[in-house]
């Protein structure tokens, strides 16, 4: 084995960066974690978790992080970021304090530190994404091999649908099965025989294609032309709260990468209402669905309320001409987050000369959006203008 000495430079922080799981942070500072089925979750470092863990999750040898660095990120409140970032928010550290801390857990002195060289994780990259039109064509299947069972229907009927816009909508409950027959069917129905670049798709040490099983609730994410390109999973986990997650086959409950296994990356879900000039804009692919259907109004569900920017070009596209932002009504550290998240796409959205505007509730009306309208109606929201 090679041993090298590194000083204070960039390879020591990248060697860090690389070596250092996100799971020895959280086991080093307290935070909990959980895993629900092949996903890691943990308290968000900026605004908590109020008891639950279920919007901030992480991944080991994140495909995205070429050196084979763990990622996190929030998708309540857009935080994320590496160890150092984790290590930064967690315990209100610079970047200096933070590479510190880190070498403390690692076990490292800082003034000398010797690290082992050792072969690079080699990271996964995702292959090229199916188009469109065929990730539509085999999650339409995939939807139709399954149905809501009672209690997930009960649950949809609650939240205002009825059972015609259910089956619109396309919601499905998948269980657990045997993935390859489950994708035979699939072949059988759609002639396609190669799942390359479709996410939860991937092949057997055989090299048979198969699909990720899970029990959960199936939500069709869509484009804005109405195509499904992207599942997201609602997942009851055993404590009762309800978990989301991308419907991805990049890796295998032990952490290993899947072969011809991909990930849609983080999509934004569009319902359509082709006489509206006006787009809102909320969190939550069933909370869009339904806000639409109610206010007669586009949608667009983003993926964490950091991850807008691709908001402004969308609102182009569909030639609005007024956006209204409608995020949940949180409080203390949470609400500051998206605030400002708010702001910067407020002003992203000026730039296209579109009107914005935030709409706003009483809290004890109800959380999101959908909450309210269902219970009182779109003349329980007003419209604030974004200063």
């Amino acid at each position: 084995m090679l041993v090298k000495t590194y000083r204070n430079s960039m390879d020591e922080k990248a060697s860090i960066r690389a070596g250092l799981r996100i799971l020895s942070v959280c086991a080093h500072l307290g935070i909990p974690v959980k895993k629900v089925g092949s996903h890691w979750f943990m308290k968000c470092p900026v605004h908590g978790s109020d008891g639950k863990m279920q919007s901030c999750h992480f991944m080991e040898h994140a495909p995205a992080a070429r050196d084979g660095a763990d990622l996190w990120q929030c998708e309540k409140c857009g935080a994320s970021g590496d160890v150092f970032t984790l290590l930064m928010m967690a315990l209100q550290l610079n970047f200096p304090q933070a590479v510190e801390k880190a070498k403390e857990i690692l076990g490292m002195k800082s003034e000398r530190i010797m690290l082992s060289v050792l072969k690079t994780p080699e990271v996964r990259q995702d292959p090229k994404l199916a188009p469109v039109v065929m990730r539509d064509k085999v999650y339409k299947a995939l939807l139709s091999l399954f149905s809501l069972g009672d209690q997930q229907k009960e649950n949809l009927l609650r939240r205002g649908f009825t059972e015609e816009e259910i089956a619109s909508f396309g919601y499905s409950q998948m269980r657990y099965q045997d993935g390859i027959a489950l994708t035979k069917q699939i072949t059988k129905v759609t002639g396609i025989s190669s799942f390359t670049g479709i996410p939860g798709f991937y092949q057997t040490k055989n090299g048979q294609w198969a699909c990720k099983t899970h029990n959960a609730l199936l939500i069709p994410v869509r484009n804005v032309n109405g195509k499904i390109y992207g599942l997201r999973l609602r997942i009851s986990a055993v404590n009762g709260e309800r978990v989301y997650a991308w419907y991805t086959s990049l890796r295998d409950k032990n952490g290993s990468a899947l072969s011809g296994g991909s990930s849609p990356g983080a999509l934004l879900h569009t319902v359509r209402f082709l006489h509206s000039d006006t787009l809102w804009i909320t969190e939550g692919e069933i909370k869009a669905d339904r806000s639409s259907l109610a206010l007669k109004q586009n949608f667009v569900s983003v993926p964490g309320v950091g991850n807008w920017r691709l908001i402004p070009d969308l609102a182009e596209h569909i030639k609005a001409k007024h956006v209204v932002i409608a995020y949940d009504q949180d409080s203390g550290k949470t609400a500051q987050v998206v605030a400002k998240h708010c702001k910067n796409l407020a002003n992203a959205l000026y730039q296209k000369g579109l009107s914005v505007h935030t709409a706003i509730w009483h809290k004890e009306n109800g959380k999101g959006i959908d909450d309210v309208l269902n219970a009182y109606g779109s003349s329980a929201i007003s419209l604030k203008s974004i200063d």
